[in-house]
């Protein structure tokens, strides 16, 4: 058999009840005033608890509010440093760079010679000359060094030649190579030193066999300061 559910009284019937079972005076004004009386405090009741959510939620909202405040105050007082080497900071001379290249075909005898790049790309210090093809740094730090030949010999026989990156008139860098049967080609070599202001820094070559150095990307001379 299916049990019956409790009916659920109202506010009035569970009033009448709680005043009968506590035998107040039945009379009709009474009865009212009781009753008058716990509705106001139910309706207190109601209106104290929803004051209280309701506080919670403006409390929330301000703490949310004051968080993304502060998050914001952090990011307009945040300033990107410019990270050129390790010292980050953009006044130590780390944008020192250049690129030169020859203009001109250069005659080369059986001797080492020092390679005319008078042709600049570029040169962000005014460090490299033109007329001296000369590469003289302002400020001491490590740098990258890059040269290349391309040459072409007068005879085409095996032939043997050089290439020296000088700083001061003594070679820090270099390579040489082997060409059999025609005697020419192309030759290059790369480094990473420390240089000192105001070193002068030159590119030389030298061959068995005398030929001509061409204008050409092949032969170019390149630095940049790395830190």
């Amino acid at each position: 058999m299916l049990k019956k559910q409790p009916r659920k009284l109202s506010l009035t019937s569970r009033v009448k009840a709680a005043i009968s079972s506590k035998r107040v005076t039945k009379s009709a004004a009474k009865r009212q005033a009781v009753i008058k009386g716990a509705v106001k405090k139910r309706s207190a009741a109601k209106g104290s608890t929803t004051k209280k959510t309701v506080n919670k939620n403006i409390n929330k909202i301000k703490i949310v509010i004051n968080k993304g405040s502060r998050k914001r105050r952090k990011a307009t007082f945040k300033r990107p440093v410019k990270k050129f080497c390790a010292c980050k900071t953009s006044t130590c001379g780390c944008k020192s760079a250049f690129g030169a290249t020859a203009l001109s075909a250069q005659p080369v005898t059986p001797f080492l010679s020092q390679v005319q790049y008078n042709l600049e790309s570029f040169d962000l210090k005014n460090e490299y000359n033109t007329a001296t093809s000369t590469f003289r740094p302002k400020k001491t730090g490590i740098y990258t060094l890059i040269a290349s030949v391309g040459f072409v010999a007068n005879e085409n026989v095996e032939n043997f030649f050089s290439l020296f990156i000088r700083v001061n008139g003594i070679n820090r860098i270099g390579d040489s190579e082997d060409s059999l049967l025609v005697g020419s080609g192309t030759i290059a070599t790369s480094g990473i030193i420390r240089l000192n202001a105001g070193d002068e820094v030159q590119v030389f070559f030298g061959s068995f066999i005398a030929g001509r150095i061409v204008p050409d990307f092949d032969t170019r001379f390149e630095a940049a300061r790395v830190g």
